[in-house]
């Protein structure tokens, strides 16, 4: 069955945060005086959330509560007021208006907090091709509730994500499933880690989707 609803991660498959985001856990460790760790290495250890990666290198504060979260987005908004900021994909822009003029529904999930979604979704001019955008760090109870909202079958959404948090939450939420990949690397996760999880399709561009939805 073709999917007729596309749901997509943002980061690491519609922008390219992956440096901000990395300073940002990397000042966050500094103040707990963990060390900092290599780029690369984050990448390959990267959470479904900012909390949980802090949590798994060893930061005790805040454990069960949105500490941790608000601490990220109060760092992450620093970083980008001192001009490190993310940018789009080149393919987001024309696969976004492709399928809205195809009558695609378009829905955005992520843990990416909500405001920091909406500012760069207005910066890179997609915002009007977004049916609508849920922050969360629970993916798959996000996923339920949008097929609830849209009048969908599971079955006929497609979820593109670019961790295998991504492809394990859409896998539960029981719709297809995504792994953004590519060479030179693009998201967080590895090809080969997002292929272990056994998603339903690979890309390595954005705009790869348009031939899923004939």
């Amino acid at each position: 069955m073709r999917p007729k609803v596309l749901t997509t991660d943002w980061s690491g498959v519609v922008s390219d945060d992956r440096i901000p985001v990395y300073e940002t856990n990397m000042r966050l460790l500094e103040r707990y005086e963990i060390p900092r760790i290599e780029f690369d290495d984050w990448l390959s250890l990267s959470k479904g959330s900012a909390s949980e990666f802090l949590i798994y290198m060893g930061v005790e504060e805040g454990r069960g509560s949105d500490y941790l979260e608000n601490l990220y987005k109060g760092e992450l908004d620093v970083l980008e007021g001192e001009g490190t900021i993310p940018e789009a994909y080149d393919d987001s822009y024309p696969t976004f208006r492709e399928l809205n003029q195809r009558g695609i529904p378009i829905v955005v999930i992520s843990s990416h907090p909500e405001e920091n979604l909406r500012n760069e979704a207005e910066r890179y001019d997609l915002l009007a091709f977004i049916q609508f955008m849920i922050s969360t760090r629970n993916k798959e109870r996000a996923l339920r509730k949008t097929c609830k909202r849209l009048e969908v079958l599971p079955s006929s959404v497609l979820y593109i994500g670019d961790t295998v948090y991504d492809i394990r939450a859409g896998k539960k939420a029981g719709v297809l499933t995504g792994g953004m990949g590519g060479e030179p690397r693009r998201g967080y996760h590895s090809d080969q880690k997002l292929r272990e999880e056994s998603p339903d399709y690979m890309f390595s561009d954005l705009g790869e989707v348009l031939g899923i939805f004939i």
